[in-house]
């Protein structure tokens, strides 16, 4: 049985990094991109992020577990249990390297964030 792709995303360039990327030296936030492309596997889902440079070389590349079957919200579902405009924002526990991070979809689009809220953070488990 093969795996279908979930989403491809970009990092909110505004966003932090995730801790499981180092800038290498000489570089900082603003001078590199980081893409996401999300997984479903019949296994369980993963998510591939990529570290670019500002001239589009490949600087570094994270496979991270994606927690749970369906991204998390807090607020309602819509009536068939599936995600709508009025279930963002929508949260994802993605763990790399033994550290987990939150990554936040605030809205539909192509951009995600990576989420330092506590009380989010707390909710969904993450740095107990």
């Amino acid at each position: 049985m093969a795996g279908c792709a979930g989403a491809f995303l970009d990092l909110d360039p505004r966003s932090r990094l995730p801790r499981w990327f180092e800038l290498p030296d000489g570089l900082s936030r603003a001078d590199v991109t980081v893409t996401m492309a999300s997984y479903v596997m019949p296994w369980g889902r993963s998510a591939t992020f990529k570290l670019w440079d500002a001239h589009g070389r490949q600087l570094s590349k994270v496979t991270a577990t994606v927690a749970g079957l369906e991204p998390y919200t807090f607020k309602q579902r819509s009536p068939n249990g599936g995600i709508d405009e009025s279930s963002y924002p929508i949260y994802e526990v993605m763990t790399a390297s033994g550290i987990a991070e939150v990554i936040e979809q605030k809205k539909p689009g192509p951009f995600v964030d990576v989420s330092d809220d506590p009380k989010v953070k707390a909710a969904l488990g993450v740095g107990k």
